[in-house]
């Protein structure tokens, strides 16, 4: 019986660590095999071996043993490179929540300090009527920045381990919706919206 490892030489090209490495994982594989089924080693070509059997049934059951563990070898390695893939899916996911936990946490400081502004001053300062607009598309723009914020932070939080918080409640759509609409045309005064 021969063995030889195909396309060994064209796969040093595409991964010449593992290709290398190859025929010693070869030799622990064949090796004991060709004990159990007695055979005689005659020539080992690094990457295939030439082997004499006292029978044709010898041969042929040492052969398919060895297809057998190659199989199986190449299914324990496939599971393991796909369990590495998932586990390294995981922890960049984690990451991303952690990320995602510390921004949120930190647009809230200068959200506040842009908040309290603008509160005071629409309470201590006299603005004309297009600062009272301005000041009013702010606040809103503010709070719903506000919101994200807080929705993110909700999000990092369930996805982290603590929880959702949730709140029921009859909220009107069109004030939020006229807020959105005045910020826009504010952006872009030609434009219809």
């Amino acid at each position: 019986m021969f063995t030889d490892t195909v396309g060994y030489t064209a796969s040093t090209q595409a991964d010449e660590g593992r290709t290398l490495d190859l025929p010693r994982r070869q030799e622990e594989l064949v090796r004991p095999l060709l004990a159990v089924h007695q055979g005689r080693e005659i020539k080992s070509t690094g990457d295939g071996f030439l082997v004499e059997f006292d029978s044709a049934l010898r041969a042929t059951q040492c052969a398919v043993d060895i297809q057998r563990r190659i199989y199986e070898r190449n299914l324990i390695e496939a599971r393991d490179e796909a369990e590495a893939e998932s586990n390294a899916h995981r922890q960049a996911a984690l990451l991303r929540e952690q990320f995602i936990a510390v921004l949120g946490h930190d647009l809230r400081n200068p959200l506040a300090a842009l908040s309290a502004g603008v509160g005071l001053l629409g309470r201590k300062e006299q603005l004309s009527e297009r600062g009272l607009a301005i000041l009013s598309e702010m606040d809103g723009s503010l709070g719903r920045a506000t919101a994200l914020v807080d929705d993110l932070l909700d999000l990092a939080r369930g996805s982290l381990g603590s929880g959702f918080v949730v709140e029921r409640s009859d909220t009107a759509l069109t004030p939020v919706l006229e807020q959105v609409v005045a910020e826009v045309r504010s952006i872009a005064p030609d434009r219809t919206i």
